[in-house]
């Protein structure tokens, strides 16, 4: 009994480790924001218009999004280095190179981690992607760089 009870508390915490990360409160519902939500959320929001020659609401929305989902690894890398520069008071073109080339990296591996939270459409077909990224402590991760 007592190492099933043992067995048990370890599992239960194996489990409760593994849980994905959520948002506390408004965060939650936050669908504007680009850069970080918190210490282990970032968040990139991507826009991309459908093709101009395309006749129907739905092909038109299926452009529209295959451009977005293609873009998330450059819009990634875009938002992030914006994010970094606003937070530390730099220019982009006063960021170290070192830096910039690491951030390019972390941004290439943090664009593979995401989920598209949030897809909607604009009036003329265009979409709107959140595309959150979760990551213990990346937050601290970008701006100790």
């Amino acid at each position: 009994m007592k190492k099933l009870t043992i067995f048990l508390i370890i599992l239960t915490s194996a489990i409760y480790s593994c849980r994905s990360n959520e948002l506390k409160g408004n965060l939650r519902y936050d669908f504007t924001t680009s850069g970080a939500l918190g210490e282990d959320c970032f968040q990139v929001i991507i826009s991309a218009s459908p093709d101009a020659e395309l006749k129907t609401m739905a092909e038109q929305r299926e452009s529209a999004f295959i451009k977005a989902k293609d873009s998330i690894s450059a819009e990634t890398e875009k938002q992030l280095l914006i994010y970094y520069s606003s937070s530390k008071s730099l220019r982009p073109d006063d960021i170290p190179e070192e830096t910039v080339n690491s951030l390019k990296k972390k941004s290439g591996l943090y664009s593979k981690k995401g989920i598209v939270e949030q897809e909607y459409y604009q009036l003329d077909n265009t979409v709107i992607l959140v595309y959150r990224i979760f990551n213990n402590g990346i937050k601290n991760e970008i701006l100790n760089n």
